[in-house]
């Protein structure tokens, strides 16, 4: 079942707020083994963003809207979903 585009966004905000306000500011919260890794720290939210990206596009070429200028985005596929340009291709190696 494929998500519309609103379901998309309201995930992925959902997983943003997740990590950023409910986790770190809840003094109860303990991450569990898999957020730990391998150095026993706890996720970054890009790092849920690239999981994000990486099961829509099968890669993790994202980025922040301001990052970019007009020409680049009209010059690429993407969609924008909460300031962040998610790019229809992988990043091709420079």
């Amino acid at each position: 079942m494929s998500l519309s585009n609103i379901e998309r966004s309201k995930k992925l905000q959902l997983v943003i707020h997740r990590t950023t306000h409910t986790r770190y500011s809840s003094p109860k919260w303990q991450p569990n083994e898999k957020e730990r890794g391998k150095d026993n720290m706890v996720r970054d939210h890009s790092e849920y963003i690239d999981d994000y990206c990486r099961d829509k596009y099968g890669h993790t070429n994202w980025g922040y809207l301001d990052t970019y200028t007009k020409e680049e985005l009209k010059n690429a596929k993407n969609d924008i979903e909460n300031n962040i340009v998610f790019w229809y291709n992988e990043m091709k190696d420079e």
